[in-house]
């Protein structure tokens, strides 16, 4: 699949996210939903049989990661600072997961 479409589809989603949060008054990361909804789209066009690089689908899932980690610590700091100590086993977890799902694929 071309690099380009993917950037493209993104960028729409985006876009889309952004004018939902700005209409309607609702909380969440644009840019972290885009991502989400981009690798779970490729994720299912693999499963189709399309040609999808599955490198770019674990980069993304990378990303989703790496947000999820972000949100989390933000909220962990307000709430319990003890949890903040498992921060490297909410990774290793999502990484195990990230992992396995592209084996399936």
């Amino acid at each position: 699949m071309n690099l380009a479409f993917v950037f493209l589809f993104i960028f729409l989603i985006y876009l889309f996210f952004v004018f939902l949060i700005s209409k309607f008054n609702v909380k969440f990361c644009a840019i972290c939903a885009s991502i989400f909804l981009t690798w779970l789209t490729l994720i299912i066009l693999k499963l189709y049989n399309l040609d999808i690089d599955i490198l770019f689908i674990g980069i993304l899932m990378g990303q989703s990661i790496t947000g999820l980690l972000y949100l989390y610590e933000n909220y962990f700091k307000i709430k319990n600072r003890f949890f903040l100590s498992f921060r490297i086993f909410l990774i290793l977890f999502l990484t195990y997961f990230s992992y396995m799902i592209l084996r399936l694929i």
